[in-house]
């Protein structure tokens, strides 16, 4: 007798062991499939809000240090392009950032220590009509663009058939001192002639003498 209790003892505790684990597994399960508030947190989508916030900051770290901005920006681009960007990093991003530009914890307000760096005055080639311009380059290529002001800024655009495609901010200033050391009367009528469109509002000419100018008259007489 002594040995059958011992072994339904022995039974009973081995099942009461087998039960308290899957009991632990199930609340493991259970756990994993039901996730806590920190992680419910970080699978939320960055706001519009957060990243109006980034750029801006990112902005004002350009001003202030072009090497980190460098590997902020293309860090950053990265995690967005790879999906790993979300609620709660962004928040760290913008902590960091606040910090490389100069502000301090307390309410995030600048230091007062924090001095901004003079930029240097962006020439604002005031003397350059918005219209149509051509380059000729040393091996005989032409290159089209279209200079215009957009919010007192100037914009330089390559033409392309019909099409015209954004240049960035030193490429265009790059192109408008060319147009300027050319000529701008020269490039300008360079365009005229080469595309057959007026050099002023780009359009379609059709006499004969105004092809050989490469303006209209009536832009003629109202841009130089």
């Amino acid at each position: 007798m002594r040995t059958v209790n011992y072994d339904l003892d022995e039974f009973r505790a081995a099942q009461e062991d087998e039960f308290a684990l899957e009991e632990r597994k199930a609340e493991a399960i259970d756990r994993l499939r039901r996730p806590s508030f920190r992680d419910f947190t970080r699978m939320e989508p960055v706001t519009d809000k957060q990243t109006m916030l980034i750029e801006r900051l990112l902005e004002e770290l350009k001003e202030i240090n072009v090497e980190v901005y460098d590997i902020a920006h293309d860090w950053y681009r990265a995690e967005i392009a790879a999906g790993r960007m979300n609620k709660d990093r962004a928040s760290e991003v913008v902590t960091r950032l606040k910090k490389h530009c100069g502000y301090k914890e307390e309410g995030w307000a600048r230091r007062a220590d924090f001095v901004r760096p003079v930029s240097t005055p962006v020439e604002p080639f005031e003397d350059i009509p918005d219209g149509y311009y051509a380059l000729r380059d040393p091996d005989g290529h032409v290159r089209f663009f279209r200079v215009s002001t957009y919010r007192g800024k100037r914009k330089v655009q390559s033409q392309a058939s019909d099409t015209l495609f954004p240049i960035n901010f030193t490429s265009g200033h790059t192109i408008l001192r060319q147009i300027r050391e050319t000529g701008m009367r020269d490039s300008a009528f360079l365009y005229g002639r080469e595309i057959g469109r007026c050099c002023r509002c780009g359009h379609t000419l059709t006499d004969e003498d105004s092809r050989a100018a490469g303006i209209g008259p009536y832009c003629a007489s109202k841009t130089w």
